[in-house]
């Protein structure tokens, strides 16, 4: 679902994943900076890009119109320093 680097990384892979009321499936890609929207048929929709570098779980606002996005901003080493941003469904 994501463009890789030049050579697979282990690290690269699902990791937090959560069904909308839709029953559209958020998958968040661990060290893939990304959260990814599929259908409930497994279809790809859309890619949200996440400043943070190892996404690891998310969530939703109970009306569906926000989702949170847990990510480690950098996983090069510890301490691990994240953040939570804030991604406005709405608009996209």
């Amino acid at each position: 679902m994501l463009p890789g680097p030049a050579q697979p990384s282990i690290w690269l892979g699902p990791d937090g994943i959560k069904v909308d009321s839709q029953g559209n499936i958020f998958v968040a890609y661990y060290m893939g900076g990304h959260v990814v929207k599929m259908s409930s048929e497994a279809e790809f929709l859309q890619s949200f890009e996440i400043p943070g570098m190892a996404v690891t779980n998310l969530t939703f606002y109970p009306d569906d119109s926000s989702m949170y996005v847990a990510a480690v901003e950098d996983a090069t080493g510890a301490p691990y320093h994240g953040s939570i941003w804030r991604i406005d469904l709405n608009s996209q």
